[in-house]
């Protein structure tokens, strides 16, 4: 009965793995539009769920010259 717990064990650790191992990686650029991003997240009509959505598909993204910008402009990062 011992060997059916560490089988299960074992099989639901690596499906948990493999989830972990399949996530995408989200670049640096896509965090970088925090007034967007701050906006959608007080919006009580746009769930968390939804900011990750929006993160991942890239609607925060700013590019380095933007960014440069942005950051010349005295906002706060």
């Amino acid at each position: 009965m011992s060997w059916l717990l560490v089988v299960l064990s074992l099989i639901f650790l690596c499906s948990q793995a493999i989830k972990e191992a399949r996530k995408p990686t989200i670049p640096i650029s896509y965090w970088r539009n925090k007034e967007l991003m701050r906006a959608d997240k007080m919006n009580p009509y746009i769930s968390p769920k939804q900011v990750m959505k929006n993160l991942e598909e890239g609607k925060y993204y700013l590019s380095d010259e933007e960014y440069e910008k942005y950051k010349q402009e005295g906002h706060d990062i």
